[in-house]
């Protein structure tokens, strides 16, 4: 069975724009997804998704920005000479 490809829809929640992709509504602005049924309409699936990643993404970032930046080398300073 080939895979259905994502379609532009509007949230069931907020009325803003999402992707529908089968009988699942993703929106990101309420970080949720939504499955919709003839007989029960929309319920949640799932939230907090794009959260989750957004707090790994940061943390992924701070380290790799850490292993990136240059250490500093201690500067070896000579002792000045009384004249």
């Amino acid at each position: 069975m080939p895979e259905e490809k994502p379609k532009a829809t509007s949230c069931p929640n907020c009325l803003k724009p999402a992707i529908r992709v089968g009988n699942e509504v993703t929106c990101e602005h309420c970080d949720a997804i939504f499955v919709i049924t003839k007989k029960q309409g929309a319920k949640v699936k799932d939230f907090g998704q794009l959260r989750d990643h957004e707090e790994r993404l940061k943390k992924l970032e701070a380290l790799t920005a850490s292993e990136q930046a240059p250490e500093k080398p201690e500067q070896e300073t000579e002792p000045e000479e009384d004249l």
